[in-house]
């Protein structure tokens, strides 16, 4: 049997994000930053947290049941026909992806993961704990009193929809938020004061926010134009803040997608054919420059290129997923169209995939008055490039440093040469642990608050 720490050193599986923190973490001496909250006067900005993939519930409304983030009476079993059919996203012959829509809709950041009979698992309550310790407001935790209002807001979104569609919706979050907090200090009756938000992004949600701060709710060209970055949405923003976010992409998701993932023995599996009708999972594949996948002879390959994966058989153009796609296509009786709809739909997210990271690696300066900050893990040798072996099995062949998830490289966005990349980052924070812990550090929450306060600078020592 496997002890807790002998399962933090495994790689956590890239999908698995929404159970990141597994053990509580300690906020002794965090009360301080209540105080630097609201030294002198001074308020902090509103702060957003945006988990990562599989950090959302899930409800579909077809059924009012739990689609995602639950297990149990009242949810969907992700081992049945219906449970598969209600997470896979719909698939269409020569349908734009944005059209491909269902009755699965957001319900809230998974504060916690109910797996049945009496067992769960914390995903981001303790860091959403600290927050409210180190004196923020939230409505669910910690309502504001007398002469304070609401600082602290949680993003949900749909982590099976491409993270350009999920950082419009973003923009129109903070919109909302943004009125909201206007009307609320009208009713108090404190003074008005310009609403800038700060925004601590997890893993892919890192991915969202930083799309947002480029582009706002611009779609990414597909026209195979250079896109323009105009930081339309940095102007709501004054501090960006990432954990363990793989802007460059992660050799787990590319494993992922050909195997399948098994987030534990409670959960069942979720099968390739499911996880790839996800156009977010394709945007966390590796950046080909990097060569994180050779063939058999020890040539690179292009993880973006859908001949490769129809090639080697690999996700949607699997023949041993066909079973599970006549679950996902039941109105498609005829298994060579079933194949050829699972194909159109492997490309077009592929193609859709590579834009957005395009779209991502576009070199700027950052704008007046928005700062950039990364925290990242490099105690773990994580895995950064596979062989396909005879067999079509992935092997992997080279570890870089990381978190078992994330490389410190492309936490970073990092050259090859590993010279700093497209990111203009004003401070970078190392933390001693791995991907599934980060977040429920103390050194991290402490650094966390620190940047997020502008406390003593002592508190924030891990910036490069």
């Amino acid at each position: 049997m496997s002890t807790k720490h002998d399962i933090l050193r495994k790689p956590l599986p890239l999908l698995a994000l929404a159970l990141l923190i597994a053990g509580c973490a300690d906020t002794s001496g965090l009360e301080s930053y209540t105080d630097a909250a609201y030294r002198a006067g001074r308020e902090p900005n509103p702060v957003i947290v945006i988990p990562g993939i599989l950090g959302t519930r899930l409800i579909d409304h077809s059924t009012e049941r739990v689609a995602w983030g639950a297990y149990g009476p009242g949810a969907v079993h992700h081992g049945s026909a219906d449970g598969r059919r209600s997470l896979a996203l719909p698939m269409r012959m020569n349908a734009d992806l944005v059209s491909l829509t269902d009755d699965v809709r957001p319900d809230g950041t998974l504060d916690r993961l109910t797996l049945g009979g009496g067992v769960g698992i914390k995903a981001y309550h303790n860091l959403l704990q600290a927050l409210v310790i180190g004196g923020y407001r939230d409505e669910n935790r910690r309502p504001p009193g007398e002469n304070e209002h609401t600082s602290c807001f949680e993003f949900g979104y749909d982590w099976r929809r491409s993270n350009a569609e999920s950082a419009a919706e973003l923009g129109r979050f903070i919109g909302e938020k943004r009125r909201f907090i206007v009307a609320e200090r009208k009713r108090r009756g404190l003074p008005p004061r310009e609403i800038k938000f700060d925004i601590v992004a997890h893993s892919m949600g890192g991915l969202v926010a930083r799309y947002y701060l480029m582009y706002g709710s611009a779609a990414p060209p597909t026209n195979g134009r250079h896109p323009q970055v105009t930081w339309a949405g940095a102007r709501n923003v004054r501090r960006f803040i990432q954990v363990g976010t793989p802007n460059a992409g992660s050799t787990q998701a590319l494993l992922q997608l050909k195997n399948g993932m098994g987030l534990s023995s409670f959960v069942p599996r979720f099968q390739p054919a499911v996880i790839s009708t996800m156009p977010s999972a394709y945007e966390l594949l590796p950046r080909a420059a990097d060569h994180p996948l050779l063939d058999a002879t020890g040539k690179p390959l292009d993880p973006f290129d859908p001949a490769v994966w129809q090639r080697y058989r690999w996700g949607l153009a699997d023949p041993d997923q066909d079973k599970f796609l006549q679950q996902l296509l039941p109105d498609i009786p005829d298994q060579t169209e079933r194949l050829e709809i699972a194909l159109d739909h492997q490309r077009k997210s592929l193609a859709s995939a590579k834009t957005f990271h395009a779209a991502l690696d576009c070199r700027c300066t950052l704008p007046p008055g928005v700062t950039m900050h990364a925290f990242v893990a490099n105690a773990s040798p994580t895995v950064s490039q596979v062989r396909i072996s005879p067999d079509g099995s992935l092997v992997p062949i080279a570890h870089l440093p990381g978190d078992n998830t994330v490389t410190v490289r492309s936490a970073l966005s990092r050259t090859p040469d590993d010279q700093p990349g497209p990111i203009p980052w004003t401070s970078i924070h190392t933390i001693n642990a791995s991907h599934m812990t980060m977040p429920a550090q103390p050194e991290f929450i402490r650094q966390l608050l620190g940047l997020l306060l502008d406390t003593d600078p002592a508190h924030v020592s891990g910036s490069n």
